[in-house]
């Protein structure tokens, strides 16, 4: 019962998360990702960006003083 009401106000604030700030994103304030295809390089870029970060970070080159 428990699980069923915090999922029902999860989803509550959600839709209104959602209601506030519809409108935020417009294709004209993102011509960079009109197609499919511009989707796709802006994905891949962002995926091997963390992947360089991540592999940095486990070589101990994080940037953080021990």
């Amino acid at each position: 019962m428990i699980t069923a009401i915090r999922n029902k106000l999860e989803r509550r604030r959600f839709l209104k998360i959602l209601d506030e700030t519809k409108g935020a994103w417009t294709d004209k304030n993102h011509p960079d990702l009109e197609t499919e295809k511009d989707v796709d390089q802006q994905v891949r870029g962002k995926r091997e960006s963390y992947r360089n970060r991540l592999r940095s970070f486990l070589r101990g080159n994080n940037g953080c003083s021990r």
